[in-house]
């Protein structure tokens, strides 16, 4: 599938729209109610949907200990891990904290590992940008940052300032992390990064 700036396919579109409903009702981790929160398992559905493509099929044994065949998005969350967009929660376990609010940090890391067809293709060093002129570097001995909270070690820092330097997320001094994303920026994280997926 090819993208191009300026247009929005009709399932990123879909996706906002379903960002706007259900995402709300799921839990956190800790059973206590996310009312504007986002939940792994519906951003491994909005990514996939996204992407313009289908959930898998066929479950027999599950990767994810915390997502058995049952589990209503097991076929999305195991696209995400086939697809190599998600080692999980908590890497090397097993686990996926399917009903966890999402982070900031991992949210970045899902949309850009998407838009990029990858972790591998998730730029160290980047830009300037053609349409925001920003510019990054996580590299630890060229480092050239533009989040205060976010260093070069970090695991989410060239995530982070992708979605940044493409305009995906809106300008300002710190990340935060590891605040939990709300409906409304990974409704924008969603659609901007997608807008920009490379042809």
């Amino acid at each position: 599938m090819r993208w191009s700036r300026g247009r929005v396919s009709v399932p990123v579109l879909a996706v906002v729209a379903v960002l706007g409903g259900s995402c709300s009702k799921e839990k956190a981790a800790s059973e206590k109610p996310a009312p504007k929160g986002v939940s792994r398992r519906d951003v491994a559905k909005y990514i996939i949907q996204a992407r313009g493509e289908s959930a898998a099929t066929g479950c027999t044994t599950p990767f994810f200990t915390d997502v058995p065949c049952s589990d209503p998005g097991w076929g999305w969350i195991e696209k995400m891990r086939t697809d190599e967009l998600t080692k999980g929660c908590d890497p090397p376990k097993p686990l996926f904290c399917p009903d966890a609010s999402i982070t900031r940090a991992q949210a970045a890391m899902f949309v850009a590992r998407s838009a990029n067809l990858g972790e591998a293709n998730v730029p160290l060093t980047y830009g300037p940008d053609s349409a925001t002129g920003r510019s990054y570097s996580c590299e630890a001995a060229r480092p050239s940052l533009h989040f205060k909270d976010v260093t070069t070690s970090d695991i989410f820092c060239q995530h982070a300032h992708f979605v940044w330097a493409k305009g995906a997320i809106p300008e300002a001094e710190t990340f935060r992390p590891k605040e939990s994303v709300t409906k409304e920026e990974m409704e924008e994280m969603v659609r901007k990064g997608f807008e920009v997926r490379k042809q």
